[in-house]
């Protein structure tokens, strides 16, 4: 402690390996998530505009949404940044960390999910 009763800052950011495990997953996340707005949705909107007026579910409206794989890529990022920048006991940090991996794969498994979903639509549609 320094004389105004604040913790000393160090003078470099030491990572432990599950913050780096958690930054990969985290800049993962943020890929694929910039990835399927770039790429994927464009594509899908096509599809379904070739197939006509087929009702599209509200999941699915809800991940076709550009806002909504930014904001799934964009979270475990921040907490990532969170966790490793603020000072907190090592036992926090790992918290933050392993939230960190769980929010990076949940958010890829929902946009997974949400965009393979009108793939089996259109594909009962067809029949």
């Amino acid at each position: 402690m320094n004389p105004h009763g604040t913790p000393p800052s160090p003078s470099r950011l030491s990572l432990t390996g599950l913050d780096v495990a958690a930054l990969a997953f985290a800049g993962f996340a943020l890929l694929c998530a910039v990835f399927v707005v770039v790429q994927v949705q464009p594509a899908f909107w096509k599809m379904f505009a070739d197939f006509g007026e087929q009702p599209v579910p509200a999941f699915i409206q809800l991940c076709m949404q550009p806002w909504f794989p930014l904001a799934l890529g964009i979270v475990p990022p921040g907490v990532a940044c969170i966790g490793i920048l603020r000072p907190a006991p090592r036992g926090v940090r790992t918290v933050f960390m392993g939230l960190t991996i769980f929010l990076s794969l949940a958010g890829s498994g929902v946009l997974l999910l949400g965009l393979s979903m009108p793939v089996y639509a259109l594909g009962y549609a067809i029949k």
